[in-house]
């Protein structure tokens, strides 16, 4: 579950419990196979995200683009870098009435270090980040954090504890133009 503080971002205090849906990714995705997999998954979860909030942004419009851009590749980094295609993968989908909130959880280390908490959540450029074979046996496109991920986020936070990495968008951030600025 989120913190306390993506909850109050994402939640009124009317309803403070947003609806959630938890999916689990065997992995074990063929070589160059990985994207045609997941795109039909994000497009359900896409039109989900639509149906929640139907009544006052026009998702398909304003916000359809950045969630799949951020999904795709939040989900692509936990199979290639994260699980190295081996271990499972858990994704959770929490929607509130201001906001909806992914997080990802997969088997590597990468989000239980207070370092790479500070990088993600201060938005700070990623440099040498694994580029290793088995990225390019599933050609990612190589944007990752500093162009798909920081773009495309109202907000992110790492539960270092548990190794899940979170990231809202928010119904108000979504009508508008992009707010931060990828720090050097």
């Amino acid at each position: 579950m989120p913190s306390r503080r993506i909850l109050e971002k994402i939640c009124n205090e009317t309803n403070p419990n947003p609806i959630r849906q938890y999916t689990y990714f065997p992995t074990n995705f063929i070589p160059g196979k990985m994207h045609e997999t997941i795109n039909p998954f994000i497009l359900g979860l896409i039109h989900q995200v639509a149906e929640h909030y139907s009544w006052e942004i026009n998702l398909m419009e304003n916000m359809d683009t950045q969630a799949i851009v951020l999904v795709a590749d939040a989900l692509s980094n936990a199979v290639v870098h994260g699980s190295k295609n081996v271990d499972p993968i858990i994704m959770g989908l929490f929607m509130g009435e201001k906001g909806v909130c992914y997080g990802f959880r997969d088997s590597g280390d990468f989000f239980k270090s207070e370092e790479t908490k500070k990088i993600i959540e201060n938005r700070v450029r990623m440099e040498n980040f694994d580029n290793s074979s088995l990225a390019s046996d599933f050609e990612c496109c190589n944007l990752g954090f500093n162009l798909n991920i920081y773009s495309n986020a109202d907000y992110l936070e790492v539960d270092t504890e548990k190794g899940i990495f979170y990231c809202v968008q928010l119904k108000d951030g979504c009508l508008s133009a992009r707010k931060y600025k990828i720090k050097k």
